[in-house]
This record gives C-alpha cells, sequence and structure tokens, in this order.
C-alpha cells in the first residue's frame, strides 16, 4: 500500500490513504525508515516494512499537476 506523507507532527507522521475519500492516518515515525520527510510516498512491502518510494512523489506530483491544468482549462473555457 502506498502512503503520501503529508506532514510530521513530532514522532508522528501524518500520511494519506489511497482510498477515495483521502483518509488520513498518524503513523509513529519510528516504523517508517530513516529520513522520511513530509511530501514523501512511502511503501509497506508484505512483511510489514516500509520504503520510501523515490518516484512516487513525483508521478503524484505530475497527476496533481494534470488535473489542475484540466480543471483550469476547463473553468475558463465556461466562465465566459
Amino acid at each position: 500500500m502506498e502512503l503520501f506523507v503529508e506532514y510530521l507532527d513530532g514522532p508522528f507522521a501524518v500520511c494519506r490513504l489511497p482510498d477515495r475519500d483521502g483518509n488520513l492516518i498518524r503513523l509513529p515515525r519510528r516504523v517508517l525508515p530513516d529520513g522520511v520527510k513530509a511530501l514523501d510516498v512511502v511503501v509497506e512491502r508484505e512483511n510489514g516494512s516500509f520504503y520510501v518510494d523515490p518516484y512516487g512523489a513525483e508521478r503524484r506530483r505530475n497527476r496533481v499537476l494534470r488535473e489542475l491544468n484540466y480543471k483550469r482549462y476547463h473553468l475558463r473555457r465556461y466562465t465566459h
């Protein structure tokens, strides 16, 4: 399962779940890999450990930019 680290809150990391509702969970930072930071994507392995996906954040950023550009185009088109 891919989790998106929204922000770090002391000993916890607040992560967004990949569900349609975008629910948030708080995970202890000690279970996440060393050096995890906000806006990282961490993936849970079958054994329960996590690793940072170096390309996950870039994929997520590109998807969000595509959606914003799509919405902006349609908003401009219909507001005249």
